[in-house]
């Protein structure tokens, strides 16, 4: 009878043991970055591929596709420009 009560206060012993670890590395951890290509706008998924050449990205949960553009003031991914924009400085330099 005794040992088993030297057990579960070894037990709980070890189980404050492990959730003073598991703070301890919370606290620690680096922030979060933001997603790469955001979130989707339906479900919040990060699951999200971007379609460069048609403007639009794929939202891998919810299986649909939504528009895709710049926010005001960012930079262009590609080439300093968006495919349009690659397409229209070619046609007027002819």
């Amino acid at each position: 009878m005794n040992l088993e009560k030297e057990l579960a206060a070894l037990d709980a012993l070890t189980l404050d043991i492990v959730e003073a670890l598991v703070a301890e590395r919370v606290a620690k951890a680096v922030p979060r970055k933001a997603p790469p290509f955001g979130t989707c706008k339906q479900c919040g998924s990060e699951a999200i591929s971007p379609f460069f050449s048609t403007n639009e990205k794929y939202c891998h949960t919810c299986e649909e596709y939504y528009p895709w553009s710049l926010d005001h003031g960012q930079k262009p991914l590609l080439d300093g420009m968006k495919q349009d924009d690659a397409i229209c400085s070619q046609q007027t330099q002819t």
